[in-house]
């Protein structure tokens, strides 16, 4: 995730919002790292044909909205499951009848 993150920060800072503002990476960057694999898999990291990339807002935004909406789900997974064992405990130690 930090990988990401840096990548995104640096494709904005360096002002690669379109295929036409598009910019080379260096390799320290995380160029084949596997936040770099991620964000273009996602296709938040776009190449042009000149082998620079860009960042893709639009996909950048969907990719965050899709992992929040993860992280709730598992969030409320746990949450129930936090109560069935409360509630399991204290049946088995005859609090509840």
């Amino acid at each position: 995730m930090r990988e990401e993150r840096e990548l995104v920060d640096y494709l904005r800072e360096q002002g690669a919002l379109s295929p036409d503002a598009a910019t080379a990476l260096e390799p320290q960057r995380g160029l084949g790292g596997a936040g770099f694999r991620t964000l273009v898999r996602h296709g938040v990291v776009a190449q042009t044909a000149a082998g620079l990339f860009w960042l893709n807002e639009a996909a950048f935004r969907k990719t965050r909205a899709r992992r929040s909406w993860g992280f709730v789900g598992a969030t409320m997974i746990l949450l129930i499951l936090a109560i069935a064992a409360g509630v399991i405990v204290a049946y088995t130690q005859g609090v509840l009848p």
